[in-house]
């Protein structure tokens, strides 16, 4: 038993990754599935512009599809292609 409670206080490594940045891009990746339509995913990253571009044209269902496509791509990105690609907000990373 005293292996058992020494053993449950172990940290475990976690490999490198910061879990700032993936929260962030997993918060990033939600909000632009279900809110990408008014370009809320665009606001979170900080780029201005996209998100009221997005707002501007949110009845014509383009943002909506493209906020779809931006948030299963950013989900399924790893944190280094992330943080290239989608971090700053560019519409379908580029």
């Amino acid at each position: 038993m005293k292996g058992w409670a020494s053993a449950r206080y172990v940290s475990q490594p976690t490999g490198g990754t910061d879990d700032s940045a993936n929260s962030e891009q997993v918060a990033a990746g939600i909000l632009a599935i279900l809110l990408g339509g008014l370009g809320v995913h665009k606001f979170y990253q900080g780029n201005t512009r996209n998100g009221v571009l997005y707002l501007c044209f949110f009845w014509t269902a383009i943002p909506a599809l493209l906020g779809l496509i931006e948030g299963i791509l950013m989900l399924l990105a790893d944190e280094t292609e992330y943080e290239e690609k989608w971090a700053d907000g560019s519409i379908l990373g580029r």
